[in-house]
């Protein structure tokens, strides 16, 4: 499937939203996501359900050992997959109230992969499938829609290379080594022709260390990083600073940073 259609994106919205698909796969519907007016209002509306439904699973959930034998027959007569016969099985046990609301973050929320390093936080969280939060391919609206969530002002990269494509960006946290509290960041997410690009933008000028630099573009000092076959670029703008995540060769990579910086 070289295109994704409306009707492709509606029908296969839930697995979008669980992370199900391969990083090939989530880009095209990311990319369609970004373009489709319809489908941002259709997505809107899925997402913020199931994010009512979050508070509802701080209650125990209990169930007689009847009922509980009844769904479990159910289940198998319909032979529905392994993963729904588990979560059904765990559902229809008392659960403490603590481990479900424990679970529904680690479900609906973005994972933050807190790594003693940076650099392996930063691709951890490239890594991930999470859709966005706010899909748009205008830069002025991830802006404004970071403006009241983070406790800085974000400026999202602008490329003048015409295979980027801005697909809309999210609240993530990075947790530094020797910090025991993550730090707020901006997460924004780009397509460049067959691979996907991420900035991370977050305010810690003092964790990365950009004097022993060997690159420069434009005045900018830059360090570069290559961790699990990524390649991840550093630098500062102001007080914040800038981790931009790709597949894409080092060289390739270095010049379309020189459109931005």
């Amino acid at each position: 499937m070289n295109q994704t259609s409306c009707d492709d994106f509606r029908s296969f919205i839930d697995p979008y939203l669980d992370g199900e698909f391969d990083e090939r796969e989530h880009a095209m519907f990311d990319a369609h996501l970004s373009s489709c007016r319809e489908c941002r209002d259709y997505f809107d509306q899925r997402y913020w359900l199931i994010r009512a439904v979050k508070p509802k699973l701080q209650h125990t959930c209990r169930m007689s050992s009847n009922a509980r034998s009844r769904l479990e027959q159910r289940l198998k007569s319909a032979q529905r997959p392994r993963r729904i016969q588990r979560a059904a099985k765990n559902l229809a046990r008392p659960v403490p109230a603590l481990a479900i609301v424990g679970a529904a973050v680690l479900f609906f929320m973005p994972l933050t992969g807190f790594k003693a390093n940076v650099v392996e936080d930063v691709v951890d969280q490239h890594c991930q499938t999470v859709p966005v939060e706010w899909p748009t391919p205008e830069t002025r609206e991830v802006d404004d829609w970071f403006a009241d969530k983070l406790p800085f002002r974000v400026a999202t990269p602008q490329f003048r290379d015409q295979r980027v494509m801005l697909l809309g960006g999210r609240i993530s946290r990075i947790r530094p080594i020797g910090r025991e509290i993550g730090l707020p960041a901006a997460h924004i997410l780009y397509q460049v022709g067959s691979h996907k690009m991420s900035v991370l933008v977050f305010q810690a000028k003092d964790l990365v260390d950009l004097e022993q630099s060997k690159h420069t573009i434009r005045g900018n000092r830059l360090r570069m990083h290559d961790a699990r076959g990524h390649r991840v670029a550093l630098f500062h703008r102001g007080n914040l600073t800038y981790a931009v995540t790709s597949t894409l060769p080092e060289n390739e990579m270095l010049g379309l940073l020189g459109t931005s910086l």
